[in-house]
C-alpha cells in the first residue's frame, strides 16, 4: 500500500500502488544516485532495467528507485530498495539525502526523495528487476542529462564498452541534476 497526498501533500488515504497510479493523488517515491570511482574516474552507477519490468524495460535509471510503502520513511526505503535492487548492504549513514523533487508524467505523480550514496562495482549484485549495472564518468552523465549530447560512452562493470542513447535513460532531470551538483562538490578521493 502507498499513501496518496493532495496537491499540498497532505496525506489523503492509502491506494495499492496499481490504483495509486493514474490518480490525481500524489505518491511517495526513492531515488537513491550510487556513485564510485571505476577505472580511476568519478562514475555515476546506472541500473539496467530487466526486460520484464512493467515499466521502462531495458531502459537506464538511477542506481535504485522505488515507492515508499505506507509507514516506511523515506530512508528505510531507500535501504530496502538498494537491498533489493542492486545487492548492497548499505547503513542510514552510508546516506546523504539531497532534497525532493516532483515528476508529473502521464498521470504518475511522484514525489521523490533523492539520495547519494558511494559503491564500490564490486559490491554490486543485482536482483531481478535489474539487468546489470553500467558505469559513467560524471562529465558524461551530466551532457546527458543537459541534453547536451544525445549519447555517452560507458562501461559494465566487467568492462564492456556500451553506448547510452539519451532516450534508453529513464527521465529523472531534477532528481539527476540535484546528485550531478552534489558530485561535483565531492573531492576526488
Amino acid at each position: 500500500m502507498l499513501t496518496i497526498y493532495d496537491d499540498d501533500l497532505n496525506p489523503v488515504g492509502e491506494l495499492p500502488r496499481a490504483q495509486a497510479h493514474g490518480t490525481q493523488h500524489w505518491h511517495r517515491v526513492v531515488h537513491v544516485w550510487l556513485y564510485g570511482t571505476f577505472r580511476r574516474e568519478k562514475c555515476v552507477f546506472l541500473q539496467k532495467r530487466a526486460a520484464q519490468k512493467k515499466t521502462y524495460p531495458g531502459f537506464y535509471d538511477a542506481g535504485t528507485t522505488g515507492h515508499i510503502s505506507a509507514g516506511e520513511t523515506p530512508e528505510q526505503a531507500a535501504l530496502r530498495e538498494v537491498r533489493e535492487e542492486v545487492g548492497l548492504a548499505l547503513q542510514a549513514q552510508d546516506l546523504t539525502e539531497l532534497g525532493q523533487c516532483r515528476e508529473d508524467e502521464a498521470g504518475d505523480r511522484e514525489v521523490a526523495t533523492v539520495f547519494l550514496a558511494r559503491a564500490s562495482a564490486q559490491d554490486f549484485a543485482p536482483g531481478e528487476e535489474v539487468e546489470g549495472m553500467i558505469a559513467m564518468p560524471l562529465g558524461r552523465f551530466e551532457s546527458l542529462v543537459r541534453r547536451e549530447k544525445d549519447g555517452a560512452a560507458a562501461r559494465t562493470l566487467s568492462g564492456e564498452r556500451v553506448f547510452l542513447t539519451r532516450d534508453k535513460l529513464c527521465r529523472h532531470p531534477e532528481s539527476a541534476l540535484l546528485a550531478i551538483r552534489a558530485l561535483q562538490a565531492i573531492k576526488e578521493e
